[in-house]
């Protein structure tokens, strides 16, 4: 399925077209304090530059914290995260968007504030703005 977005989302590892929504990580809730405390030691990612992946800003909070959700291409080497779904499926449908999100809810490692966190730059890197 042929999705359109004014833009091509990019892979946030490798820069090519991002295919799927990737999870990878630890599957506890992720929570400020431990976001900050990961942030001193090395990322467990490194995350392409925003201005690469297309016009976001270095300030914008969202790309400034570690993250565990991902859009990415199927040859990222994160694409092997513990959890990853197309994003055509995804937003195949209304009915499949509310179906994922209500499934993804059901998991107890599911953290609804990073997830949301990588749809912000999501519709950043598509140009999603508009219909509200």
């Amino acid at each position: 399925m042929k999705l359109k977005f004014q833009k091509t989302p990019k892979c946030e590892i490798t820069g090519k077209p991002a295919t799927y929504f990737v999870h990878q990580g630890p599957k506890v809730a992720a929570t400020r304090a431990k976001v900050a405390e990961l942030k001193e030691g090395e990322p467990l990612i490194k995350f392409l530059k925003p201005s690469e992946i297309s016009n976001l800003s270095e300030e914008d909070e969202y790309d400034q914290c570690l993250h565990y959700w991902k859009f990415v291409a199927v040859d990222a080497p994160e694409y092997a995260g513990d959890y990853h779904f197309e994003i055509a499926e995804f937003f195949k449908s209304p009915t499949s968007t509310v179906d994922w999100l209500a499934h993804l809810h059901e998991k107890d490692w599911f953290d609804a504030n990073d997830f949301c966190a990588m749809l912000h730059r999501f519709r950043k890197a598509t140009g999603s703005y508009g219909i509200l």
